[in-house]
């Protein structure tokens, strides 16, 4: 439990620090409307309160900003010493229709299977657990979708964290779901390690975050992440990925490619640059022009590398810096694809993932199918970490500004070529409404020639 002044002092942080970092905080909301919202958080704080709680509270009035590159998460730090120590995380993945909660695989038992639909964790509201979760998360200019925000949350590396957080840690969960009778089943399912879960993705695929595979003569890439060169190792491997994916597809002269980037969270844009060089052969990029905001902070520390070159130092703290952004240029490259691309999006899209979804419409280099994004075209990002000192809550706040291809201005929407939804009769049978739209039009396509 933390005292209210303790919990005070993290308030008061929050807002200094975002009014130092952030481009603009007030480019959504007006800071009279804001004040009221913080005025309102500081009035609820009158007792101890558990870190989740405070969480609970303090979120929402941060994601008021509609900024959707500030947000919280539980103690990342105490997460990974968990992981390390071979703590066991909650092992199954979840998807969501924006009103229920379904499991999205097998619970290893016959009476609950993927599909089925989700009704407690630990004898909790599967769906309040998640829309709790999910009020804290911002949409860029806009209200937040609750659709949107549940599918953010139940990520499956978000979620896991989440649910650390909410119960502690544990061997085991009690769920409870609609089984194939119609009627309530529980059962007791155990955690997996991060080895085990590791081992279970690389049994699949190679690797739980991306992977290729086959319908018939097209090919299907899932992008689950966009790792960048601060992650080194997974940046290396996922450069290899693309290399013997595509070769594959040369090899087997596929003409139709559909990338899934419907549940990618985001991360560094260079990995949407390295996929891109293999989709066309002209100059491109995901953004034309950058701006960041001078601070203490942008020049790295302890939680940050550097943002910022050393020569911006004597700038005037708060001063906006401008850059125009070159095209990538291209080397040759025999694996380069040539054929038709369809891009799949959806609210869950954020960050990274809908540039280079924006990239692929502006330069024409595909169709986008799906839902619109969670990221606007232009907006706000690469966030700097930081912690509480009392809670030790961590927060994220963006130092910069990114403008995209053709000057798209901050209101503008990803909006796909071809809008499909997911439709509920489908998601309790198992059909993927949107993937099977696009393989019809590949197919379509493909018969035309």
């Amino acid at each position: 439990m933390f005292t209210p002044g303790e919990l005070k002092r993290d308030t008061e942080y929050v807002f200094r620090t975002i009014e130092k970092v952030h481009p603009n905080m007030f480019a959504y909301v007006s800071r009279e409307d804001f004040t009221k919202e913080k005025q309102s958080l500081f009035l609820r704080i009158k007792q101890p309160m558990t870190r989740g709680k405070f969480l609970e509270y303090l979120a929402p009035t941060v994601a008021a900003l509609r900024s959707d590159h500030t947000y919280f998460l539980p103690p990342l730090d105490k997460y990974k010493e968990y992981l390390v120590s071979g703590g066991k995380v909650f092992p199954l993945s979840l998807r969501s229709d924006g009103a229920r909660v379904f499991l999205a695989e097998e619970a290893l038992t016959p009476a609950l299977h993927a599909n089925a639909e989700l009704q407690t964790i630990n004898g909790l509201s599967a769906i309040e657990i998640v829309k709790r979760y999910a009020r804290g998360i911002a949409r860029e200019g806009r209200e937040a979708n609750l659709e949107g925000a549940l599918r953010v949350v139940m990520n499956p590396e978000v979620f896991r964290l989440y649910m650390w957080f909410e119960f502690g840690p544990r061997e085991s969960w009690n769920i409870g779901a609609i089984g194939d009778d119609g009627q309530l089943r529980t059962c007791e399912i155990q955690g997996i390690t991060a080895d085990e879960l590791k081992s279970r993705g690389s049994a699949a695929s190679g690797n739980a975050d991306y992977d290729c595979s086959y319908r018939s003569s097209v090919a299907i890439i899932k992008l689950g992440k966009m790792y960048g060169r601060s992650q080194a190792q997974q940046f290396q491997e996922y450069t290899r990925f693309l290399k013997r994916a595509f070769r594959e597809m040369s090899e087997r002269k596929t003409s139709h490619l559909i990338i899934d980037v419907r549940d990618n969270p985001g991360g560094d844009s260079r990995a949407g640059n390295e996929l891109l060089k293999y989709l066309t052969d002209k100059p491109f990029r995901q953004f034309e022009k950058m701006s960041l905001k001078v601070s203490a902070y942008v020049f790295g520390n302890d939680l940050n590398p550097s943002r910022a070159p050393d020569e911006l130092k004597n700038t005037k703290p708060g001063s906006i810096v401008e850059y125009d952004l070159p095209l990538v240029a291209l080397a040759p490259n025999p694996f380069r694809f040539s054929g038709r691309v369809f891009v799949l999006t959806s609210p869950a899209t954020a960050s990274s993932a809908s540039s280079f979804a924006c990239a692929v419409k502006h330069f024409k280099i595909g169709i986008i199918v799906g839902e619109e994004p969670w990221g606007w075209a232009s907006g706000y990002g690469d966030s700097l970490r930081f912690v509480l000192p009392e809670t030790e809550l961590e927060f994220r706040v963006p130092c910069k500004h990114f403008v995209a291809p053709g000057g798209a201005p901050d209101a503008s929407a990803v909006l796909p070529d071809y809008e499909v939804k997911q439709k509920p009769d489908d998601t309790r049978r198992g059909i993927d409404t949107v993937m099977e739209f696009a393989l019809k039009l590949a197919d379509t396509d493909q018969n035309a020639k």
